[in-house]
């Protein structure tokens, strides 16, 4: 695909996703902020269910000095990024890799990284597939490298009338347009790219590698994945930033 051609997609992706999640480029600047807290800033960073790079890419940008390992399973965004990005510069590096099944410490999940991040990605993993993924991220990550995970996270069982009235409210955002950005919604982007016939092999291995619709999603509290974070040989967790139930939860390693 064309690499203009790419960016107009990905520009398409930025408005649907920016209409669908709550805060999120408050959030994106807040986990930028976290990595600059926590040291010099990262020089070699793992970006987990990377998608097109959203992510990946600000953090490229934000720290001239380091470098991204973007993994990701879905073929089509996979591409969508490299088209429209490709190595930048030699520093950003595409690996299509099920999470589920990743060989951490080999091949580019090799260690150690500063630091490993994703955003509205790890709640499609089920409750044991995600204690995987954080006993394997933390055998990559050297010793006081961070973790961090922005994405929504219920409210505590002791704030339940909280928990259901945000929940309804953030509901009625997804089903308008709260950005005013026109952004699409998640099935009308879909079905736009779904006709790019530049697109058709990977559109092809998507529909085999998702031959139904998402897994359900984990639902887990911050508490809950503090626990599996200690489990997995993280030394603390804490949710650093929050909006509604829009979190971004940081356990160093």
């Amino acid at each position: 695909m064309r690499r203009q051609a790419a960016r107009g997609w990905l520009e398409r992706w930025e408005a649907m996703q920016d209409r669908y999640v709550y805060q999120r480029e408050p959030r994106f600047e807040a986990m930028g902020e976290i990595l600059e807290a926590m040291g010099k800033g990262p020089r070699r960073i793992l970006d987990l269910g990377c998608g097109p790079g959203s992510l990946s890419l600000r953090l490229l940008r934000r720290f001239p000095r380091a470098r991204v390992v973007a993994v990701d399973q879905d073929p089509v965004l996979l591409q969508l990024g490299r088209s429209a990005w490709g190595d930048f510069g030699g520093r950003l590096q595409w690996v299509d890799e099920d999470l589920r099944r990743a060989p951490w410490g080999e091949g580019p999940l090799r260690g150690p990284f500063d630091a490993a991040v994703s955003t509205t990605a790890l709640h499609w993993l089920s409750t044991r597939e995600l204690r995987k993924v954080y006993a394997g991220v933390a055998h990559v990550l050297r010793r006081g490298g961070g973790l961090l995970n922005g994405d929504s996270m219920p409210f505590s069982p002791a704030a339940p009338t909280l928990d259901s009235r945000v929940r309804a409210w953030m509901h009625r955002l997804y089903r308008s347009d709260p950005t005013g950005t026109g952004g699409e919604s998640w099935t009308g982007f879909w079905r736009a790219i779904s006709r790019v016939e530049e697109l058709n092999p990977e559109l092809e291995e998507r529909a085999r590698r998702y031959p139904s619709r998402h897994s359900a999603e984990n639902h887990l509290r911050p508490s809950e994945q503090v626990r599996l974070l200690r489990a997995a040989g993280f030394r603390e967790a804490e949710v650093l930033w929050q909006a509604m139930s829009n979190r971004v939860l940081v356990a160093l390693r």
